[in-house]
């Protein structure tokens, strides 16, 4: 009866008035009906046809009756190596996080403030000899190249492939620059919200330098 009681009340009615009766050739009601439970969990109904009152029987594929589970999604993750100087950490995100999220989660492990413009480059020489530039300049209206998309829309997954690098620029007088290397793109079924940070490696660069910094 547990296994009988999973299915939706539409399909038992279904199926108590759909079985096939040899003797009527016909699919038929049933009658008197009793079942039992095959070792495949399948549910064996047998009882007798309300026409003609002959045996009958039907196997029910319990599975077929039940709520299928979702296939999960399959996403993709990059995995990132930062690198200044002696410096290394490294930073897993989801392929929908941006460029933004990305030059985020480098400042937030080398423990800067988000406080100056940023842009991610292929190389940096003087301004403008970038075959490959996204920019915050982009998406706030001020000047930028034309071919610039911006780095608050452009997803990671569209920029990056396993061995791309980038330099990230950060704070255009100061002039923080960062190596950005795509280690590996995985497919996974369990995405997550926020980038992570991981293995940090030597002593990370200080945004700013006061007295007390040099004791």
């Amino acid at each position: 009866m547990k296994r009988w009681n999973l299915i939706p009340a539409r399909h038992k009615a279904a199926i108590l008035a759909e079985i096939w009766c040899g003797r009527c050739k016909k699919a038929c009601g049933i009658r008197d009906a009793s079942g039992d439970v095959h070792a495949s969990g399948d549910i064996i109904l047998e009882g007798l046809c309300v026409d003609c009152g002959g045996k009958i029987c039907r196997v029910i594929e319990i599975g077929a009756y039940l709520p299928q589970k979702r296939a999960a999604a399959v996403q993709e993750v990059l995995t990132f190596r930062i690198d200044y100087d002696d410096f290394s950490v490294t930073l897993v995100l989801m392929e929908k996080h941006t460029l933004e999220d990305l030059a985020k989660t480098i400042l937030k492990a080398v423990d800067f403030d988000l406080d100056h413009c940023f842009g991610f480059y292929d190389k940096i020489g003087r301004r403008g000899v970038s075959n490959e530039e996204y920019t915050v300049f982009a998406d706030i209206g001020a000047e930028a190249n034309p071919e610039d998309p911006g780095v608050q829309t452009t997803e990671l997954i569209d920029v990056f492939h396993p061995g791309k690098k980038l330099i990230f620029l950060f704070d255009y007088g100061d002039d923080w620059r960062f190596g950005v290397t795509c280690q590996s793109i995985e497919e996974t079924t369990r995405p997550f919200r926020k980038p992570k940070i991981l293995n940090r490696k030597g002593k990370p660069p200080v945004q700013y330098q006061y007295p007390d910094d040099e004791v």
